[in-house]
């Protein structure tokens, strides 16, 4: 058995479900096509990595951006996006193509079948509720002066554990 059908043959039943509509769908928004690489790399394989972050849960994520400039200096990420992202394939190669060299990208909307986001507070805090337990990236776009005085930005990142239940706290940096 190859294609399509040995992909979601070792999904759970309502799993199958989802991965079969959902590729109704977007083969019927691609007016038929049924061999769309995308498709396949980014939607049904996925699927499985994602499926236990996309389960209720009662674990929480807090934490803090904190931003330290080169040559001295550290600020809050005030008021700022910040993204909770499971750690899966497609999100560890966005941190390893763009989040590390520097790249002030946010991920693509691909990315998007399970993602959590707020925005921090003055001082740079936020929290997640009701999560599934798991490992997760932590993101954040930041922008502030280097020691010359000119403008610099990039992406905040961390990594976070959390348990069923239980609260994880992490410190998100550049």
């Amino acid at each position: 058995m190859t294609g399509f059908s040995a992909r979601i043959r070792g999904l759970a039943p309502w799993a199958r479900i989802h991965a079969v509509a959902s590729a109704l769908v977007v083969a019927s928004a691609l007016g038929g096509c049924n061999e769309n690489k995308a498709i396949t790399r980014h939607g049904i394989l996925n699927r499985q990595e994602y499926a236990p972050y996309q389960l209720p849960g009662s674990a929480v994520v807090e934490g803090q951006v904190v931003v330290r400039v080169p040559g001295g200096g550290t600020f809050y990420g005030a008021d700022g996006e910040v993204l909770l992202l499971p750690r899966v394939t497609e999100t560890e190669r966005y941190v390893n193509d763009v989040v590390l060299p520097g790249k002030l990208s946010l991920p693509d909307p691909h990315m998007n079948q399970v993602r959590w986001a707020t925005t921090s507070d003055t001082q740079g805090r936020f929290r997640f509720d009701g999560l599934p337990a798991g490992t997760y990236f932590v993101v954040c776009p930041v922008a502030w002066f280097d020691a010359a005085g000119r403008p610099a930005k990039g992406m905040a990142l961390g990594q976070v554990s959390v348990a069923e239940g239980r609260q994880a706290t992490v410190v998100v940096t550049r």
